[in-house]
């Protein structure tokens, strides 16, 4: 909720001059546009749906919608740069955590040993 009271679905998108604010806000306190919340979801669940395959699919689940979305309806040019980018930290993560573990990720976090920079 904005200061005004506004309802919006991204801390990021905090008042009416946004580029996305069209898109992003779904009423006020107490009145609550429920065609405009569904429209926020299905746009989210629209970028998700081609994400279905990656690794990445469970953490990230299509990025921020705010950095993704284009105040057009479409998808920001730069979505997949961005894409690209969590996958390679992801990966490198995941990788220095198998090798501290010893070839294993358990899910938690081993203890530290020295790692080189990526």
């Amino acid at each position: 909720m904005t200061p005004d009271g506004a309802l919006t679905a991204c801390y990021e998108v905090c008042g009416p001059e946004h580029p996305l604010a069209g898109g992003f806000f779904f009423g006020t306190m107490g009145q609550v546009d429920l065609t405009a919340r569904q429209r926020i979801h299905e746009r989210i669940e629209q970028r998700r749906a081609r994400c279905s395959g990656c690794f990445c699919f469970w953490h990230c689940a299509g990025d921020c919608p705010s950095k993704t979305l284009a105040p057009d309806g479409g998808e920001r040019p730069d979505a997949k740069e961005r894409c690209e980018l969590n996958r390679f930290i992801t990966k490198e993560l995941l990788i220095r955590y198998m090798d501290a573990g010893g070839g294993l990720w358990r899910g938690y976090e081993a203890p530290r040993k020295e790692v080189a920079a990526c």
